[in-house]
């Protein structure tokens, strides 16, 4: 695979940077009009199949130490990283930008280690299985080993939330396999601040190196016909709308598999008994209006309808106390 580049033909308002293996990439050969990054270097963006995943032998006690100091320098920003591409977002993303602005304030919550925790103990069953082999016995009597292997994944990464890129590193880097982020349109800077902290609290470490993120455009058959295949990754991990699911699935078969987000409709189921006194009702209005808010309604988990039990006048009543929290 050669290097793919384009002329530019007229300047680009932002410059998108790439990170490659915890190595930040800049330039502006490929224009998209509103933006512009740096040449594809496909070789560059998949890891060697003769070759364990950099991380892959790395104790996830270890991990979480270098994911703890993320969030840490993620939080108080020593770089000027987090706040730069806040404002380079602006331009790019649909959030208000007082909500933009809170939602990179609390990026580093996402590498909470007490969180990351729960999510080994009790999503990904355990420390032991990430670290080695866990020893079972079947029904039959006869032991057997088992252990989490560490996938290679393209991410399609949402970019109607910036913390949406922040959990997939966070994820990414405890399940010890490579990582491509695709950039999308609308999140564009999140990725490179997120990565180049990683970088900045463990220059160097396999960690780092496991993790690339590029942007090119959805549905570039030039691009993904070579990429998305299993001779460099086991998994598309799409999340986005009916034709970035669709243009994804050309790719899947034997060996790469998708792994699909779909658009996702959020709802609220609230009982009769929100109506047995007026304080039960103020604070049910209360909370299904923060339900509704969540990313300025942009998130999948924000509430887009609200079924309710009870007559008409009492959902009226409702609806009247919704309407004064929103």
């Amino acid at each position: 695979m050669n290097a793919i580049d384009e002329t530019i033909r007229h300047p680009a308002q932002s410059a998108v940077p790439h990170v490659i293996k915890g190595e930040i990439v800049t330039g502006a050969e490929r224009d998209y009009g509103r933006f512009a990054t740096p040449a594809l270097d496909l070789d560059a963006l998949v890891w060697r199949r003769d070759r364990p995943a950099p991380a892959a032998d790395v104790p996830i006690a270890e991990i979480l130490d270098i994911l703890e100091r993320l969030g840490d320098w993620l939080t108080r920003d020593p770089e000027g990283a987090v706040e730069a591409a806040m404002l380079a977002s602006l331009g790019t993303n649909p959030l208000e930008k007082g909500v933009l602005q809170r939602s990179y304030e609390t990026l580093g919550r996402c590498f909470d280690r007490q969180s990351l925790m729960f999510q080994i103990e009790q999503e990904l069953g355990g420390v032991d299985v990430l670290d080695g082999w866990r020893e079972v016995t079947t029904p039959t009597g006869r032991k057997a080993q088992i252990r989490a292997f560490p996938p290679r994944l393209i991410h399609i990464v949402a970019g109607n939330a910036p913390g949406v890129t922040a959990m997939t590193v966070a994820r990414g880097a405890l399940t010890k396999g490579v990582h491509l982020l695709k950039l999308p349109s609308n999140d564009l800077f999140t990725a490179s601040a997120v990565l180049r902290g990683l970088s900045a609290v463990a220059p160097g470490h396999p960690l780092a190196r496991s993790f690339s993120a590029a942007y090119w455009r959805g549905g570039d058959r030039e691009v993904e016909s070579m990429l998305f295949q299993p001779l460099f990754f086991d998994k598309l991990v799409a999340w986005g709308g009916e034709a970035t699911i669709r243009s994804a699935k050309d790719y899947i078969g034997p060996g790469f598999e998708l792994v699909a987000f779909d658009p996702k409709t959020s709802i609220s189921m609230i009982g009769r008994e929100v109506h047995a006194d007026a304080a039960t009702l103020e604070k049910v209005a209360d909370f299904a209006a923060a339900d509704a808010t969540v990313m300025d309604q942009q998130a999948c988990v924000s509430s887009r309808f609200q079924f309710i039990e009870g007559s008409i006048e009492q959902v009226d009543a409702y609806c009247e106390a919704l309407v004064a929290r929103l």
